[in-house]
């Protein structure tokens, strides 16, 4: 089990009070704390913000959550619960 939550607004931006959805997002973990006790992490930019709780059953390197990348100056994120299997030969 692991967890994910967050928020998302392209009209608002959640840096003009930073400490506050940083909270915000802090107790969404903190509530889902119980199915991701391996680690956790949270990300807040200007229209988007998450959390994620790990549970880590197999332990793959560069796991880490939420995932962020930017790319000619916009930010993309993605918080994911799940696995990926290659079917493929």
């Amino acid at each position: 089990m692991c967890s994910i939550a967050g928020f998302y607004n392209n009209r608002y931006s959640y840096l003009s009070n930073e400490g506050h959805f940083k909270e915000i997002l802090s107790n969404m973990n903190a509530v889902l704390a119980h199915r991701g006790p391996d680690e956790n992490d949270i990300y807040l930019c200007s229209h988007f913000g998450m959390a994620h709780n790990r549970l880590s059953i197999i332990d793959i390197e560069n796991g880490s959550q939420p995932m962020v990348k930017k790319v000619y100056g916009y930010t993309y994120g993605i918080a994911y619960n799940g696995e990926l299997y290659n079917g493929g030969k």
